[in-house]
């Protein structure tokens, strides 16, 4: 293949970009679902075992590591009782494999503890090694013998504690069971499906995490297809951030065996992609289709026909509060509710035709109810506007409803400039409003006095 480790045929085939811009604060991110899948992850990264079990894998990981400078400074001084040669091949062939972990995840995005299992075995004896510096000399072989019948227990139940279960076959509901469905929905797919309710596990989610929902199906009609369901989260904006399909029940339920009028619950769930674009909203979507033809079944709410099956938004934030650098800082009260913290404009000066990015920092003094439009205006001296954007924050992927108190959203805005727009300053005035009245949040004083309904931030300079 013209290269010694035949990636570049792996990554034709999978039809993979040359490489996705790791870096090392990507890769110190990825370190937790390394982390699990090392030890205990199972289905398609869908099936989680207890969070003890990976506390208790912590402990014997972060014991072995504590004790192995024992371990070497004790090797030092009785070098008869190391073979250092075999130290030494132990700790290439980890580097060996460390490196082509990392050169992987440069070029596909599979931050997976099995990647690493070549070299289990050094890491395995090595953290023993480490181990059994820490007790007394007397007591090492019942560490040994009750940590070996610990993982052994652990290993042979895991599969009657959380594998089994995944993929049980769901059991209908009783009749008695039918009335305590929540959410309960009017949603039909053709004459065959109905949804009778879902049950959402969670309202806020970060990338990478898998999003739980309980959807309570009931078979119309006697099936020859096995019908297969999809799961979506799609923004407001169109981008689609995550889809799983599977057949109910993780395949051990199809719908050719359901008895028609025979209620079930399947959890069922869906991961947002690790690179989703972070605050925003994700409607979680269900559609239902025959996988060897992909005909849809047609979706119907409420006795009218419908494009897609949506059942409620999520928020969806990053993992660490993202610090932000303002470079013109402010303090602008909007009504009690909302603080304008500061702004960056990238130009100064600009001609007739460019486009102005506007960068809004904003503070939530409260959790909302509304959903707010922000105005951004380029006005001149007179008040005329000459340019304008108005919007739900991030282009409406993130509404302030959603918004909790002390959070900052950074919110950007482009402007173009008209090409007959005269040389001369020119400011932006910004604020918020109630897109059915129109009604703006006020801007009040540290005595809560209104002083307007906007401010005032630049200015730029339009030259010819």
């Amino acid at each position: 293949y013209a290269d010694p480790t035949g990636m570049n045929v792996f990554l034709e085939a999978l039809g993979a970009p040359p490489g996705r811009g790791l870096t090392l604060a990507m890769l110190v991110n990825e370190l937790e679902g390394f982390r699990l899948s090392y030890w205990a992850v199972f289905g398609w990264f869908n099936v989680l075992a207890s969070s003890w079990v990976y506390r208790f894998f912590d402990l014997v990981v972060l014991l072995g590591v504590v004790g192995l400078p024992l371990a070497l400074i004790r090797a030092i001084k009785k070098p008869e009782t190391v073979s250092f040669s075999s130290l030494a091949l132990m700790l290439i062939w980890i580097a060996v494999v460390g490196l082509g972990y990392v050169r992987y995840n440069q070029l596909i995005d599979a931050a997976t503890g099995r990647l690493v299992f070549p070299a289990i075995a050094c890491f395995s004896i090595l953290l023993s090694w480490g181990l059994t510096q820490l007790p007394p000399q007397r007591w090492v072989g019942a560490l040994v013998g009750a940590l070996g019948v610990t993982m052994f227990v652990m290993a042979m139940a895991v599969a009657f504690w959380y594998i089994a279960p995944a993929y049980a076959t769901p059991l209908p509901l009783a009749p008695h069971e039918l009335e305590s469905i929540p959410n309960q929905l009017d949603v039909r797919f053709g004459d065959e499906i109905k949804l009778l309710g879902y049950e959402l596990e969670g309202d806020v989610f970060r990338p990478s995490e898998l999003v739980y929902v309980t959807l309570y199906w009931q078979g119309l009609t006697a099936m020859e297809r096995d019908y297969s369901v999809s799961l979506i989260v799609l923004t407001p904006g169109g981008d689609l951030i995550g889809q799983e399909d599977s057949y109910p029940g993780l395949g051990s339920s199809p719908t050719s065996a359901w008895t028609p009028g025979d209620v079930f619950a399947d959890r069922s769930w869906v991961r947002i992609r690790r690179r989703a674009d972070t605050p925003t909203i994700g409607w979680l979507g269900v559609s239902v289709y025959h996988l060897p033809t992909m005909e849809r079944l047609a979706p119907w709410r409420e006795g009218q026909p419908v494009d897609q099956i949506f059942l409620e938004p999520v928020e969806i934030v990053s993992w660490e509060p993202e610090d932000h650098e303002v470079s013109h800082p402010t303090a602008v009260n909007f009504g009690n509710e909302i603080d304008l913290i500061g702004y960056d404009i990238d130009e100064a000066r600009a001609q007739p035709g460019d486009t102005v990015d506007v960068t809004l920092y904003w503070r939530a003094r409260e959790d909302m109810d509304q959903d707010y439009t922000v105005f951004t205006h380029l006005i001149d001296d007179g008040g005329e506007i000459w340019a304008q954007m108005d919007d739900q924050p991030l282009r409406g992927d993130y509404p302030t409803s959603f918004w909790d108190s002390g959070q900052v959203v950074r919110d950007q805005y482009e402007l173009i400039l008209p090409s007959d727009i005269p040389p001369g300053a020119y400011q932006f005035e910004v604020g918020f409003y109630l897109a059915p009245t129109a009604e703006r949040l006020p801007v009040l004083d540290d005595a809560g006095h209104m002083l307007d309904n906007r401010v005032l931030v630049g200015p730029i300079e339009v030259s010819e």
